[in-house]
């Protein structure tokens, strides 16, 4: 093969490949486009749930100390019953 032969060659196998690459691209468009728009997605659930755990861990640690207050409140309460039994007992 003579040298205009390999570049011949050359040429047509590059144009050939730069033609398959381009019908792939047109092809895939679509496809590669719904993998963006659902790894999107997915980034945005993943957001949401990351900010419900958050959300839910505030919750639980304000329940914590809601019951904490509740108890105390609970026993101020049966105290001062106890308080007020007391006193009508001396009467």
């Amino acid at each position: 093969m003579t040298f205009d032969r390999w570049i011949e060659l050359i040429t047509v196998t590059l144009g050939i490949c730069g033609s398959v690459y381009g019908v792939l691209r047109v092809l895939l468009k679509p496809l590669t486009q719904r993998l963006e728009d659902v790894a999107e997605s997915i980034r945005d659930t993943s957001n949401r749930l990351e900010q419900f755990v958050k959300d839910q861990y505030s919750i639980k640690e304000t329940l914590a100390v809601s019951r904490g207050e509740h108890k105390a409140i609970n026993q101020r309460i049966d105290e001062l019953e106890d308080d007020v039994k007391e006193l009508k007992e001396r009467n």
